[in-house]
């Protein structure tokens, strides 16, 4: 199992390329898709789906035209358009997206999910953007990311085609995001890295172990260790010590993140949620998680620290809607 995510493609320099663009990339989608996603949880699916923007020399921008920022648009929001006559239909007669997702067949409605990218999309590499032509799909067509919201109260998806959940979606953040019941996921299949892993107990190894944190030490934002605490029925692990030039501990600092786990009957990692504590209603939370068989596959979960107490919840209607999207008919 690795520990990170296992393609080395996916530099910083790109996500600073997906906030920068976000906008003019949202504005050249269909109507219907994602118009009312919140600026933070749309830039990390954003960011999943440019994985392949090869670097400059000086690891400086590439050179970015419109032309160029078009062609992304339409890479990452197009693969409705490129579904078989005969595939299946939603409840609008839109054909579903179909592919293999983590050996699995899966009908994914166009309305909710976003930023479908399949194993031959081109990321953000322009050359290939320039004479990117997608094939037809099928369910032998492996998908490798994609996103998409629910509200957890009442397990009920992000239909952007729906208007009463889209003026949902629009009063549900609310003023600073402390009430917010949306949640957002986020799938990555790797087909070079197939994720065949049964915990996380490695994930967490590697955010207890002092030797790769990077000078000066304590590096109090990626070294964790486990307290006498527990919440909601998790572990609780910290960034240890004190700060010399404040005296107070790295925990409070404006960086540092509180680590929660979530074990199974034999001790093994089923969950990991890092936390921010940042002194703001709406800090963020991650949620990695164990998605059971026969689906290969790796997610999280992103909220507000408000809905830590929901983590199960969360847990289980993420895993409920990503079952609901298998093609049940056995067409692989």
């Amino acid at each position: 199992m690795t520990n990170q995510p296992t393609n080395t493609t996916r530099k910083p320099l790109f996500f600073t390329l997906c906030f920068a663009f976000a906008g003019l990339l949202f504005a050249c989608d269909k109507p219907q898709a994602d118009k009312t996603a919140k600026p933070a949880a749309q830039a990390t699916a954003t960011a999943a789906a440019v994985s392949s923007a090869p670097a400059t020399p000086s690891g400086e921008m590439p050179n970015i035209t419109a032309e160029d920022m078009g062609n992304l648009a339409r890479a990452m929001h197009g693969a409705a358009s490129q579904q078989p006559d005969d595939a299946p239909k939603d409840k609008y007669g839109q054909p579903y997206i179909i592919g293999n997702l983590g050996g699995v067949p899966v009908n994914l409605p166009s309305s909710v999910v976003s930023l479908v990218e399949y194993d031959d999309s081109p990321g953000w590499d322009p050359e290939k953007l320039r004479t990117y032509n997608p094939p037809t799909r099928s369910y032998q067509s492996v998908i490798t990311s994609f996103g998409f919201y629910f509200f957890n109260s009442d397990a009920q998806l992000l239909d952007n085609n729906d208007p009463a959940l889209r003026e949902r979606d629009d009063k549900d953040w609310g003023i600073d995001g402390s009430t917010s019941d949306k949640v957002g996921v986020h799938i990555l299949f790797e087909p070079q890295y197939p994720p065949k892993f049964k915990n996380l107990d490695s994930w967490l190894a590697r955010r207890m172990d002092k030797a790769r944190v990077e000078p000066p030490y304590p590096d109090h934002a990626n070294y964790f260790e486990k307290t006498a605490e527990t919440l909601y029925g998790l572990e609780v692990y910290i960034n240890p010590g004190t700060d010399s030039k404040t005296g107070k501990p790295w925990r409070k600092h404006e960086n540092a993140k509180d680590l929660f786990i979530g074990r199974d009957s034999e001790g093994h990692v089923q969950t990991l949620i890092e936390c921010s504590n940042k002194p703001v209603p709406s800090a963020p939370c991650v949620q990695y998680f164990v998605f059971p068989p026969p689906m290969s596959i790796e997610i999280n979960a992103d909220y507000g620290r408000s809905q830590l107490s929901q983590w199960q919840s969360i847990q289980r209607n993420a895993i409920q809607f990503l079952t609901n999207f298998q093609d049940h008919r056995g067409r692989i």
